[in-house]
């Protein structure tokens, strides 16, 4: 609106020095009969603000005033902008619209228009319907106190905004009509802000309002203001006044780029297009490249990012623009209260925007699990993201795009060792989170570590059928896998079972209140062994299923806490665990060596023969066997629970300590064939020294009686024990040839029940003439058995030669042996002269020399 040639001379012509003029805070426009000059205790160089913040602060009281008026809610506040370019001239006016729920006619509400020539013009804020008092200039007076829906307030807000305008390089005049008044604004020659008030007669305001209506038809103006009932601030006006220093001064007209800076104050002055903000009851997500960085509060700006400075209170960089919908700010209208403050604003903002529009959950996600540089949009996330918003990110990392991924975070990778193996055992690839992220998902419940999905995918995995146990190599493994835990003073206590994991990659888990390993399925096959192992397919069935034991033994070690395997502090608890594992190979290896023992069928002297390997055993001259017969249908439960050496020792096994042989003082052509079954131990024990082929003949058994053999080393009670199968049922057995008088050797020693005191004790047999033995050392060495052979056979071209040896003579040599025809009761050792060790043993039938005793002799 233009200023007349009049007006400027009046100004130039008042004085503006009036300092001393006091001013009523209570003072109301009625009061006022003509004039009043209102001078401010501030001056020029009061604050910091710069012409966008003053422009800012006046759209501020403009927008709030409307929605008072009007009564609108926030979010009905509606800007429509238009521009009208005409040669030089420029129109540009932001109006307020509001339509009628119940018919199309609209209301225009209030307006701010720029009208400029070559670039520079005046700016024009209007609204309807609204006073301007005196004490709204009061540091500090506001009309908004307690108003949540209101940004600003008239007061402290409106006098910064009018020296900052006034000042410096903006030197902008600045006039108002409201109330029937003209505020004329100014600096005393003293700096500080002057207000004149003027009265306007009603011819002057009739005149004013007939100017404006006339005025809005052929502009863009909605409609003409009336200085009576209206607020109308005026920027740029081009008079005469004086500047902050209190010297004479021209004031300066807006140029058109200022104003479209200023305009950016405002959010609703903005035009960013489709997309660029998303709008929710908690405020705006602002997505638009030219909205990001920044920080509004109910629209307005309160601090834009630059380079090298945050708009955010926590001084970190923003990836996104926010508008509050609610909060309050700080005295400078820069930031809202605090950094928490502002943090649970983002939040609320990102929660209603996910709502909104659920695909910017990516953005989010994006934002979270960024190392460097940490967002200010994140702040405060860890503590104070809700459930709500959690729960959408947790959906998104388990989208198709992120399928068959696993999350952790820095402090699993840190204290687990075995987290890359467990999650490739869960069929995923690891993706790493950073600390916030995966604190967030971890304090609302909503995912699990590596560890604690291989714990709940194995403890709710069903156990296999007993079919899967049937197959040889299952039960191979199933078997030896227990000995190695069992042997183990680590794991002794533990027990297995094997599981129906499906796919799932990992081979065990350990449960440590349930003391169970869970095992899976795939071991429980030769086939899929080999392939886990990627092992040659034609490695025979005992060599993998050892292989398979040790790897799942050392796999179960790994799981136990290292405080299972620290000492007394001189080695370290890894040193402890590799040694558990080599022991466990050592016992594996000497199972391996002695394989499984064998039943042959016997003659009509004895009703069956075992037979195992003793080859290559550790102490080969000194160890000692002890074999075992149990029946199998009164011990079928012992079967499957002797693992080691010490399960089957005398205090562990009652059925071995009743036996038939307390009395060593009976005949040997008493025992053992016609000895009546009364008087027959159900389960018997022997022990033997070791010799190349290990050999035992067993009598005695009730007819069709089915049995198993147990062979072990009772020197080493954590040894793993061989296990025959079960023999065929046993055929009636006939009493041996009668023996004639002379020593008798038998290699049995028997564990017996000492009928008066109770005790259990070990009694065995001489072994040979001549020598009383110590009751461990064994029958004589004997050639291996030949499975087949019936006949000793001569070798080629056999020579008879009698050498002096001293008490034998040596015949042909014998390429085979068959050890049925021989007295298993008459093996004697022999030496001749020259101290060379032999074994003699006698063929049935054969008379008794002179040499051989006619009773055992008796060892206590």
């Amino acid at each position: 609106m233009a200023t007349t040639t009049t007006d400027h001379r009046v100004w130039e012509e008042e004085p503006w020095d009036s300092d001393e003029e006091e001013h009523d805070a209570d003072e109301t426009l009625d009061s006022i009969v003509k004039s009043k000059t209102i001078t401010f205790s501030i001056h020029a160089n009061y604050t910091n603000w710069a012409p966008r913040e003053a422009f800012r602060e006046l759209v501020q009281n403009w927008r709030d005033g409307i929605i008072k008026a009007f009564r609108l809610n926030t979010r009905d506040f509606c800007v429509v902008r238009k521009e009208k370019p005409s040669g030089n001239d420029t129109e540009i006016v932001y109006k307020v619209l509001r339509t009628q729920p119940d018919d199309d006619s609209k209301e225009w509400l209030g307006y701010i228009r720029y009208k400029g020539r070559n670039g520079e013009g005046t700016v024009d804020i209007t609204n309807r319907s609204a006073t301007l008092q005196p004490w709204h200039l009061d540091l500090g007076g506001t009309s908004k106190a307690h108003d949540d829906g209101q940004a600003g307030a008239h007061g402290e807000g409106l006098k910064l905004a009018l020296l900052v305008l006034m000042r410096g390089m903006q030197n902008h005049g600045v006039r108002c009509r409201s109330g029937g008044f003209n505020w004329k604004f100014n600096f005393s020659t003293r700096g500080r802000l002057v207000a004149r008030l003027n009265r306007m007669s009603p011819a002057a305001i009739e005149k004013a309002a007939d100017q404006a209506t006339r005025l809005s038809q052929r502009t863009l103006l909605p409609f003409g203001s009336h200085p009576g009932r209206d607020v109308q601030f005026i920027i740029g006006e081009t008079h005469r006044g004086l500047d902050e220093r209190g010297a004479p001064v021209c004031r300066s007209p807006v140029s058109q780029n200022d104003f479209e800076a200023w305009t950016k104050a405002a959010l609703f002055l903005h035009d960013a297009g489709d997309g660029a903000i998303i709008s929710t009851d908690a405020g705006d997500l602002l997505t638009g490249p030219d909205l990001r960085g920044r920080i509004y509060l109910k629209g307005l700006l309160l601090s834009e990012s630059l380079p090298g400075r945050s708009a955010s209170i926590t001084s970190q960089p923003l990836q996104f623009g926010y508008n509050f919908a609610r909060g309050y700010t700080n005295r400078e209208r820069q930031s809202v209260g605090s950094a928490n403050e502002e943090a649970r604003s983002i939040l609320g903002v990102w929660s209603k925007a996910l709502e909104v529009k659920p695909e910017v959950v990516s953005e989010l996600s994006a934002l979270l699990n960024t190392i460097e540089p940490k967002y200010a949009d994140i702040a405060g996330a860890k503590s104070n993201m809700n459930f709500e918003t959690a729960s959408r990110l947790k959906t998104y990392l388990g989208g198709a795009q992120f399928a068959n991924k696993w999350y952790y975070s820095s402090e699993d990778l840190a204290k687990n060792p075995r987290l890359e193996h467990i999650i490739q055992g869960l069929g995923c690839e690891g993706v790493q989170l950073t600390d916030t992220y995966w604190a967030i998902l971890r304090r609302h419940g909503l995912v699990r570590t590596a560890e604690e999905e291989e714990h709940r995918r194995f403890t709710t995995a069903p156990p296999v059928a007993a079919t899967e146990l049937e197959s040889a190599f299952a039960q191979s493994v199933h078997r030896l896998l227990r000995a190695c835990l069992r042997a183990c003073p680590k794991t002794s206590g533990i027990t297995i079972q094997f599981v129906q994991a499906g796919r799932l990659h990992l081979q065990l888990l350990y449960s440590e209140p349930e003391a169970l390993f869970r095992v899976h399925e795939r071991w429980l096959s030769k086939d899929s062994a080999i392939e886990a192992m990627g092992l040659p397919a034609d490695w025979l069935l005992e060599d993998v299923a050892v292989h398979t034991v040790k790897r799942l033994f050392a796999d179960a070690l790994e799981q136990l806490p290292c405080g299972v395997f620290e000492d007394d502090g001189s080695r370290t608890a890894e040193w402890g665990r590799k040694l558990e594992v080599s022991r466990a190979d050592q016992r594996l290896l000497t199972y391996l060596r002695m394989g499984e023992p064998e039943i042959n069928s016997g003659t009509q002297y004895m009703q069956f023969a075992l037979t195992w390997e003793t080859k290559h055993l550790a102490n080969e001259s000194e160890l000692l066997f002890e074999v075992q017969c149990h029946s199998a249908s009164r011990c079928p439960h012992r079967r499957e629970n002797l693992l080691i050496a010490e399960d089957a020792s005398a205090d562990r096994l009652m059925c071995t300590m009743m036996n038939v042989w307390d009395d060593f003082e009976v005949e040997a052509e008493s025992r053992p064939g016609d000895l009546p079954n009364s008087q027959i131990a159900t389960c018997r024990s022997y022990q033997y020294q070791y010799y190349s082929t290990g050999i035992h003949f067993e009598n005695n058994l009730e007819p069709g009686e089915e049995c198993f053999f147990v062979v072990l080393l009772p020197e080493y009670p954590d040894s793993f024990l061989a296990l025959s199968p079960i023999s065929p049922p046993a055929k009636k057995s006939v009493p041996g040839p009668p023996r004639k008088s002379g020593p008798h050797t038998d290699f049995h020693i028997r564990r017996s029940r000492d009928p008066n005191s109770g005790t259990v004790k070990d009694r065995d047999v001489v072994l040979s003439p001549g020598k009383q033995d110590t009751g461990t050392t064994p029958p004589t060495n004997v050639a291996p058995v030949a499975k087949q052979s019936t006949a000793v056979v001569p070798a080629p071209a056999p020579v008879t030669t009698t050498a002096p040896t001293g008490t034998f003579t040596l015949g042909p040599r014998l390429s085979a042996l068959d050890v049925f025809k021989l007295d298993r009761h008459r093996w004697y050792e022999a030496r001749n002269t020259e101290n060379v060790k032999a074994v003699i043993a006698i063929l049935a039938g054969e008379k008794t020399l002179p040499e051989e005793s006619k009773k055992r002799r008796r060892k206590d």
